[in-house]
């Protein structure tokens, strides 16, 4: 059964749910220390509108690597950290002006992997992100909806020479049969690319399900997605996606009556 209900809001039972998912996975932790060669990203739930969904950016198009394409805050770990977990926190609030008290830690995905260069090791961390000024631990009812999330405010701080846009999309839209297009990732890795095209640009989703049933390509992790003038969830960050809806137990299912 799935660990969430991706049709209500997220709620502090089941931001316990994701913490003992995440906890039962086999994984190797990060690094007590960082180095050069290390990087962290942010997935970060949050409700927008009472949604439940995962925020995404779009990297600015004047960056050298990867311009253009979705991912997830994060980045390069610094001297200054004393931690990975100090470096997805810093990156997070680097690009998309969400500070590190607004972020609640949920746990690690796993395995870690290297970027396409080879040169960084990802290591991903899963957090919810409340809106600036509400106490993570305000006294709530286990079930009771979590703050939103002010989607406008943040689309209106990010750092624009890294960020293009930020974006929400609905767990609904992750598991929805309609946006995924089946692949390989790095060899015999199957995977589910997202198409966000109509998110993003307000344009048709027009791959409806194309190789959806059959993964027998492996992606370039090059571009914005597989064709021209679409944009997906690929690569790292949708193989990262996929791990972490199968940790949920929501890959492909796009409903769910748990928590």
């Amino acid at each position: 059964m799935a660990v969430l209900n991706v049709h209500r809001p997220l709620t502090k039972r089941a931001l316990a749910a994701i913490r003992l998912a995440l906890a039962t996975i086999a994984a190797p932790s990060a690094p007590n220390h960082v180095s050069s060669g290390d990087a962290a990203v942010l997935i970060p739930f949050a409700n927008v509108r009472d949604v439940p969904g995962i925020l995404f950016e779009v990297r600015a198009k004047s960056l050298r690597s990867h311009s253009g394409e979705v991912s997830f805050p994060g980045g390069r770990a610094d001297s200054t950290d004393a931690s990975l977990l100090d470096t997805v926190l810093r990156e997070t609030q680097e690009e998309l002006n969400i500070f590190p008290d607004c972020v609640q830690v949920l746990g690690q995905l796993s395995p870690p992997e290297q970027n396409l260069r080879g040169d960084l090791t990802v290591y991903p961390w899963v957090g919810f992100v409340y809106p600036k000024g509400v106490a993570q631990f305000e006294p709530l009812m286990d079930d009771d909806p979590l703050p939103s999330c002010d989607l406008d405010l943040v689309k209106a701080s990010v750092n624009a020479p890294e960020v293009d846009s930020v974006f929400h999309v609905p767990l609904s839209e992750l598991t929805s049969a309609s946006r995924l297009r089946r692949s390989m990732f790095r060899g015999q890795r199957p995977y589910s690319a997202v198409n966000v095209s109509d998110i993003v640009y307000g344009r048709p989703n027009l791959s409806g399900i194309q190789g959806h049933d059959k993964a027998s390509e492996d992606d370039s992790e090059i571009g914005t997605g597989k064709h021209e003038g679409e944009l997906e969830i690929w690569g790292l960050t949708g193989w990262y996606l996929t791990l972490l809806l199968r940790a949920l137990r929501l890959e492909s299912t796009g409903d769910s009556d748990e928590v």
